[in-house]
């Protein structure tokens, strides 16, 4: 009788003993697995942070040009008016010049 208590305890020692190791084991994976997973959230709002912060920039720049174009063809309107009113020619654009030079080549050979 002795001999079946002792197989009894040796079994309950062995289940014990790998139940816990089991636990120890899905423990760390389950803690393993939510450090990962909270870098990678953080991984992806630091990604779409930066996104952000470049669309911005993308928008400042596209609106910064559009000022500065705006600026420039008001600086243009009136260097032509002051032109105009000194009584000064401003010179044509280049395709003007090429309309002007087509046009009395086509009076001359009607």
């Amino acid at each position: 009788m002795s001999d079946e208590g002792g197989e009894s305890k040796s079994v309950g020692a062995f289940l014990l003993g790998f139940l816990t190791g089991v636990l120890v084991c899905i423990g760390i994976g389950g803690g393993l697995f939510m450090v990962l997973g909270r870098q990678s959230a953080m991984r992806a709002d630091m990604a779409r942070m930066e996104a952000e912060m470049a669309r911005r920039e993308a928008v400042e720049q596209r609106e910064g040009a559009g000022a500065e174009r705006r600026l420039a063809e008001e600086n243009e309107r009136k260097a032509k008016a002051a032109a105009n009113q000194k009584g000064e020619v401003i010179l044509p654009k280049p395709k003007e010049v090429q309309e002007e030079k087509k046009e009395p080549q086509q009076e001359k050979s009607e």
